[in-house]
């Protein structure tokens, strides 16, 4: 089972086996835990929206598959202005925030490895597209621009 299916299944599983869901393992409590599921919860639904902005923008073009497909142009509307990869942050945002809601550690875990894929996928899309198969010099402008996961902050002149 994939890290974004286990995202994904747990508030199911949470749904119909509360006392696992949140107690398992069981993780001691702490101060002001609500308001980090709270924050959490923010996290996760930030997460939810830039999903949908992201792919909404994408549209067919959005695959699993690191690939240029016929008609492809290089998006830069949205939230694809500011980031390169919003639907990685999406995906990251929203585990974290799930993490931080239900307070386990098996999602804590998850998304540490899945923070890791990320990464990975994220420089090996990046070396593809800008290859001159792909985008080329178009693309490397790009990233100058744009930051990997946040938006890049620019200097005042």
């Amino acid at each position: 089972m994939s890290g974004a299916t286990i995202m994904v299944l747990w508030p199911i599983f949470v749904l119909i086996v509360p006392s696992y869901g949140y107690d398992w393992p069981p993780v001691p409590g702490f101060p002001y835990s609500e308001v980090v599921q709270l924050v959490g919860l923010g996290v996760s639904a930030v997460g939810g929206w830039l999903f949908v902005a992201a792919a909404s923008v994408l549209g067919r073009h959005l695959t699993p598959a690191i690939q240029v497909q016929e008609g492809h142009r290089l998006v830069q509307e949205g939230p694809y202005r500011y980031v390169r990869h919003p639907v990685y942050t999406a995906g990251m945002s929203f585990g974290i925030g799930l993490s931080l809601l239900y307070l386990t550690p098996v999602l804590g875990s998850v998304m540490v490895l899945l923070v890791g894929i990320a990464h990975y996928r994220a420089r090996v899309e990046e070396r593809f597209l800008s290859s001159e198969e792909a985008f080329g010099t178009a693309y490397t402008e790009y990233m100058t621009r744009t930051g990997r996961f946040f938006p890049r902050v620019h200097a005042e002149r």
